[in-house]
């Protein structure tokens, strides 16, 4: 039999496609990192395709002992904790690079272990998240400048008389300095 009503001889089928975004993230730091100096890790996002992808953001939490100056930092905020950075938006094969800035404390000691992860846009699938993070660790090295200044605050002194004098040691940093001692050689005729 013949149908001449054609309104149901054609079919649609609307099939989404999320966009795929191979993302990473690679963080680097100095390989010198001295309590109580500022350091400077470079972190670089790319994007291996095969769609293009949004805008996005880099987290990375304060590790304990550091701090953390906006003025230094252009682009980062800091809440409760959490550092974050805008990324533009990548092309396929494209990417970007940035840097952030910290200050650990003069009295930091142990491994320095911090970590940065790419966020995935909303709408575009990672197809390997595992590499959205990326994981920096260098050893705290300490240095310090030490001095001693000793005075008795006179030219001159007169035999019998004790003598005292004031020794004041100072540390210049930039790290602090574990408990040390001061020792004195007794000058030949006297007694102490």
């Amino acid at each position: 039999p013949s149908n001449n009503d054609g309104s149901d001889n054609n079919a649609k089928v609307i099939t989404i496609v999320a966009p795929l975004a191979e993302l990473a993230a690679t963080k680097t730091g100095a390989t010198n990192v001295l309590a109580g100096t500022n350091f400077t890790y470079t972190i670089t996002v790319t994007n291996s395709g095969p769609s293009d992808v949004g805008a996005s953001k880099v987290e990375d939490l304060l590790p304990a002992g550091t701090s953390f100056d906006p003025a230094v930092n252009p682009g980062w905020t800091l809440v409760g904790g959490t550092l974050s950075h805008a990324t533009p938006a990548l092309i396929s094969g494209g990417s970007t690079s940035f840097t952030l800035t910290l200050l650990p404390a003069s009295s930091r000691t142990g491994d320095l272990v911090n970590t940065a992860e790419i966020l995935v846009p909303e709408g575009w699938t990672d197809p390997t998240p595992g590499n959205n993070t990326s994981t920096d660790t260098d050893t705290i090295a300490r240095k310090s400048d030490l001095s001693i200044v000793k005075d008795d605050g006179s030219a001159t002194y007169t035999p019998g008389v004790a003598v005292i004098y004031t020794i004041t040691v100072t540390n210049s940093g930039p790290s602090d300095v574990g408990a040390s001692k001061v020792e004195d050689l007794l000058p030949a005729g006297t007694s102490f």
